[in-house]
């Protein structure tokens, strides 16, 4: 099995975390979004969330892979919007893409949220989790305690134990 490098987790990480900001500050918004290249290109869309206007996954038809939208991703942007394409089974980005390219899924997370966690147990992917901020605050049955590390939160995190868990 391939391993990921920890910047490929951490980065979706800080991904995750811009998709759920963007949850937090989009509810008053009546202006609507344009849909990006990435996602003008896609002919299925995955996942449009019912309740929120931060985000779109899409894929083009008959693909394994997937791109992610993320619209006005920090607070305050307007008119912003990035663009992750998540390759799987060799396949490239759409011709066009100035995104960024994931290649295939984290094998192994770090959750620097509790949120991250419940959110990995909802789609069976507790189990990629080597990972979290503040084990003790995690109550989740599908953790293993005895495995997981706790890597620190705030300004006290424990980078050895990051690169130790590759």
């Amino acid at each position: 099995m391939q391993r990921k490098p920890i910047f490929l987790v951490l980065f979706s990480i800080l991904a995750l975390a811009a998709v759920v900001a963007t949850f937090c500050r989009r509810g008053n918004d009546t202006a609507p979004l344009q849909p990006t290249v990435a996602a003008q290109c896609a002919t299925d869309t995955l996942y449009s969330p019912m309740h929120s206007k931060g985000f779109l996954i899409t894929a083009e038809h008959g693909s394994g892979s997937s791109t992610i939208t993320i619209f006005n991703p920090w607070q305050g942007a307007e008119g912003v919007s990035m663009d992750f394409f998540i390759a799987r089974g060799g396949e490239r980005a759409p011709e066009g893409f100035s995104g960024i390219t994931l290649n295939g899924d984290a094998g192994r997370i770090i959750a620097m949220s509790s949120t991250y966690v419940a959110m990995l147990e909802t789609f069976s992917e507790a189990g990629r989790v080597v990972g979290v901020s503040g084990l003790d605050f995690i109550n989740s049955g599908a953790i293993d305690r005895t495995t997981v590390k706790d890597v620190g939160y705030d300004a006290n995190i424990d980078f050895e134990t990051i690169v130790s868990l590759k």
